[in-house]
């Protein structure tokens, strides 16, 4: 039985080595091979299993530093850790397990024909992790590609799920190939469609790269990253703000107009604490810059929000915007009526009050939107961003709480899917690491090291333009999901009719 599902295996280590780290993006064009290889001669029951088992070795390996930060921060006893990382694993791996199901299915009926709609079939799975229960679309096979930057680019049309049908579809016309063999006409026609779909790619990718850049005045922007720990002492968060406070007049005396800096750099709230909030405005004031802070929002008493603000260098304070997208389990509790006994275990659990619309703020006629950690992970909240009007992309993140281990690249690979998917540029501070600045392209302009102190500058150019993504959103995903729902329910009712067929008789 394991021998069997050594082909599974192989892709979800493929899989994983697609992402940070090692960030091998070129295995992402072939990780789906093994699997799916092993699927059109497989009983439905086993195509689950084997997808399940893929899914559960990317997985594992891909959120193996999730693991190590509900060891150090959750407060759970130590025999209990490994089991909320093993029920994620678990559940994610649930949609591979359909995508394996999927495709075993489609072949009893079409045979090796059924590789056709396994892009069509992979894609749905994974719009499917990244829409139901709130959402998860980390490790979005598509993704692997963001330091491929003319491949990239194809988000810039479809969304990263554009991203993720086309290296799917390259896999299944391989696997498509080698089924049928090279020289039959359906072999010749899965390697005429394993050319096409890469060169199309790359075609287009360079057509949009070459691109005329924007003739809009570029914005000078600086991110301060403070690296400072994610559970600070009082003495320890007055150093991290004199820090801060000096790296922002570092930048300003370098020529940036626009600074930034990371998530909630510390528990001071610029709307509850006057002494922070006048520090903060004098320093805008005197800088002669305009200031994004990440604070906590919110009255003494509540409700509370993490949220973004703007200080002008006139003193004024701009609305907030509040994050939309709240982290289960770390800024509020799912169904938290119906599981009281979750705030036992976890320690650093909030109770957030969600916003409800993006920002958009102008500085020096320059239009920002704000995005807060997690939400840089969501498509959605990036395009809406750009349709309210957004010309640059500001994303505030503290990824504190991962360390040094991969988590911090893999969030950083996520975001700047969402520079090329909107034609945004996009400014990260992050509070320790990894900040970068981005193009409209999703090339990278500036960016910091893991874990130390840092001030990077670049210059951003605004955009207006409006992607085929903005236009058309997660449409295509979407589609790829209902055709995959209507395609696997007509079968699953023909063969029932069929099997009634043959029972009467």
């Amino acid at each position: 039985m394991a021998r069997r599902l050594l082909p599974a295996a192989a892709s979800g280590v493929l899989l994983a080595v697609s992402f940070p780290s090692p960030d091998l993006g070129l295995a992402g064009w072939i990780a789906l091979v093994p699997l799916t290889l092993s699927l059109p001669r497989a009983s439905p029951r086993r195509g689950f299993v084997l997808g399940f088992c893929c899914g559960a070795v990317f997985f594992a390996l891909l959120l193996s530093w999730i693991l190590a930060v509900i060891v150090r921060y959750s407060g759970m006893p130590m025999v209990l850790c490994p089991l909320p990382w093993l029920l994620l694993v678990g559940y994610l791996s649930l949609y591979t397990g359909l995508y394996g199901w999927s495709v075993a299915l489609l072949a009893r009926g079409f045979g090796n024909w059924a590789l056709t709609a396994a892009p069509l079939l992979w894609t749905g799975s994974e719009w499917a992790r990244g829409t139901l229960l709130t959402g998860f679309p980390w490790g979005l096979l598509g993704a692997s590609q963001h330091r491929i930057t003319p491949v990239a680019q194809v988000a810039s049309l479809f969304g990263v799920y554009g991203l993720s049908m086309l290296l799917s579809g390259f896999s299944a016309a391989l696997c498509g190939a080698i089924c049928a063999g090279p020289r039959t006409r359906q072999g010749l026609i899965a390697l005429g469609a394993a050319v096409i779909l890469p060169v199309s790619a790359l075609a287009w990718g360079w057509h949009r790269l070459s691109a005329r850049p924007s003739s809009h005045p570029s914005l000078p922007v600086a991110c301060i990253q403070g690296n400072g720990p994610p559970e600070p002492t009082e003495s320890q968060e007055a150093e991290s703000l004199k820090s801060y406070l000096l790296l922002t007049r570092q930048a300003a005396d370098r020529g940036a107009k626009l600074v930034v800096w990371p998530e909630s750099p510390n528990s001071y709230g610029i709307e509850m604490d006057a002494a922070y909030r006048r520090v903060l405005v004098d320093l805008a004031q005197s800088t002669g810059s305009s200031l994004v802070i990440g604070s906590i929002g919110g009255k003494p008493g509540g409700p509370y929000s993490n949220s973004a603000f703007l200080i002008r260098p006139t003193g004024e304070i701009s609305s907030g915007y509040k994050k939309i997208r709240l982290v289960p389990y770390g800024e509020y509790v799912p169904l938290s009526r119906l599981t009281p006994f979750v705030r036992r275990f976890v320690n650093a659990i909030g109770e957030f009050e969600a916003g409800r619309e993006p920002a958009v703020w102008i500085v020096n006629e320059v239009r920002l939107s704000p995005l807060i950690c997690y939400e840089a992970i969501f498509p959605s909240l990036a395009r809406g961003a750009g349709l309210a009007g957004g010309e640059v992309l500001l994303n505030l993140t503290n990824d504190g709480w991962f360390g040094r281990s991969a988590g911090p690249a893999q969030h950083l690979a996520l975001a700047r899917m969402r520079a090329i998917e909107t034609g945004r540029p996009l400014v990260r501070a992050a509070e320790t690491g990894i900040s970068a600045v981005f193009d409209s392209r999703g090339r990278p302009l500036a960016a910091s090291r893991l874990a130390e102190r840092e001030l990077i500058l670049a210059s951003v150019a605004p955009e207006e333009e409006r992607t085929l993504f903005l236009i058309l959103g997660d449409a295509p995903a979407e589609g790829c999901a209902m055709i995959s729902v209507v395609l696997l329910a007509s079968l699953l009712l023909v063969n029932r009719r069929d099997s009634a067929v043959l029972h009467r008789g």
